[in-house]
């Protein structure tokens, strides 16, 4: 028969609200110099409303004394949302209107308001074994699924570049922890691999312009190691460590939206 030796069961509800303001002002070139160049001023009011829900639970069962199972799931809904103006406009230096409504001729205007929204929503389950081998030893094995949700860029001025998808995880561990000479000495080793799809990056993408996007696949592989020992009353030594290697599996050529192409005219890097 199993025997449940502990569980939990739980909901967790999260509102949060922010909201951004900026104003910067550029003043340009100097004014008699020759072909002066422009400056600018932005304004950006920006509010991020951000609401999650969630539901989980974990319970531990016993197959045997020395054999438990664990089984786990969350099932996440995110909602996020952004209601934003922001706009800029080129000043012409010595101009003395600048900062007030110059004619189309003179200036350039670039508002963008936008109110969107959006949800992510997904079930993330976990399974791990533990054996009991001995009493000073324990080894185990876990598989964990992860979820990080897709989302809205506040600094977006545009809506073809506001938005990225979610971020989904595997996680695979193996490990054991023991005891030897009395508890004298403890040593802890895990080895783990990690398996990625849509992880999010940032990129720079031209001078104070970034955009959040996702990676096709990425990896990452990993042992671990925790050893403690207490030769003497009064005295512990611990070493502890870790390696690791990560690496893109699947990234596509980075395709910038329509309203993006036009930094990168000119740069060698594009497409």
């Amino acid at each position: 028969d199993f025997h449940v030796v502990s569980g939990v069961v739980g909901l967790y509800p999260f509102t949060e609200h922010q909201r951004f303001y900026g104003f910067s002002v550029n003043p340009g070139g100097v004014p008699g110099r020759t072909n002066p160049t422009s400056g600018t001023a932005t304004y950006q009011n920006t509010l991020v409303p951000s609401r999650s829900v969630a539901a989980f639970f974990e319970e531990t069962y016993h197959i045997t004394p020395a054999l438990g199972l664990t089984v786990g799931g969350r099932y996440t809904q995110d909602w996020k949302g952004v209601n934003t103006i922001n706009t800029s406009q080129y000043l012409i230096p010595g101009d003395p209107r600048n900062g007030t409504n110059l004619p189309s001729t003179a200036q350039f205007t670039y508002p963008f308001i936008a109110d969107v929204n959006q949800v992510s929503s997904k079930f993330t389950p976990k399974i791990a074994v533990n054996w009991q081998a001995t009493s000073d030893a324990m080894v185990y094995a876990s598989a964990t699924n992860g979820f990080k949700s897709g989302g809205l860029s506040y600094t977006a001025r545009n809506l073809a570049g506001i938005a990225f998808g979610p971020e989904n995880l595997w996680a695979y561990e193996i490990g054991a922890k023991t005891d030897w000479f009395e508890h004298t000495l403890r040593v802890t080793l895990s080895a783990f691999h990690y398996i990625w799809q849509g992880l999010q990056f940032t990129s720079q993408i031209a001078p104070q312009v970034s955009a959040v996007s996702n990676a096709a696949g990425a990896t990452l592989d990993g042992f671990e190691w925790a050893i403690t020992s207490k030769p003497a009353s009064g005295l512990t030594l611990n070493f502890i460590g870790e390696v690791l290697q990560s690496q893109y599996t699947d990234f596509k050529t980075f395709a910038p939206s329509g309203a993006f192409k036009p930094l990168f005219v000119g740069d060698p890097r594009y497409n």
